[in-house]
């Protein structure tokens, strides 16, 4: 991690995985903010279906909101230490807070990723916040309104809203 701390990170590896081999990689995004990545199965994120069809998928277990994607690009980073993993196609897939991820990584990601799937992540923090009903969500997770100049977490967050980095997208994403 970009603090030194340590951060659990699940690999899953493709059946007959072979070390000697390389393979594309996908860094998983979770959701939430609230959840975590443990041995889960899911329809929407099935890590052995996604292995079963050749890829390496690295799923970090982020441990909250102010990092703004750095952990993430820290455990791919890593990731790409290891022999078998392709640094040269590498992917990005989440939902929810993961499609925030996906969206914010695809203006910031440095030329990291050759793929982005989002699905339900927020892309325009000030528009989240004038279209949701649910006002606690945006206020517990953006910090307030964006108006709220004094707001220094607010202003933070704001600042991070992925729509604000598009001219940065080089990346194809679905």
């Amino acid at each position: 991690t970009t603090d030194n701390k340590q951060m659990l990170v699940w690999y899953i590896l493709p059946p007959d995985f072979d070390a000697s081999k390389k393979y594309p990689t996908l860094l998983y995004c979770e959701g939430g903010p609230q959840s975590t990545v443990s041995q889960f199965w899911s329809f929407r994120w099935n890590f052995q279906m996604m292995a079963a069809n050749g890829y390496v998928v690295v799923a970090p277990n982020r441990r909250g909101l102010p990092s703004f994607g750095s952990d993430y690009c820290s455990a791919i980073d890593d990731a790409c230490n290891e022999s078998y993993v392709d640094k040269d196609k590498l992917g990005a897939v989440g939902a929810s807070y993961g499609g925030f991820s996906v969206y914010w990584l695809a203006g910031n990601h440095n030329k990291r990723f050759k793929a982005f799937i989002a699905h339900d992540g927020m892309f325009n923090f000030e528009s989240q916040y004038l279209e949701t009903d649910e006002m606690w969500f945006v206020n517990w997770d953006l910090g307030g309104p964006y108006w709220d100049k004094n707001n220094k977490i607010a202003q933070n967050s704001y600042a991070n809203s992925p729509h604000l980095f598009v001219d940065k997208w080089d990346t194809p994403i679905m």
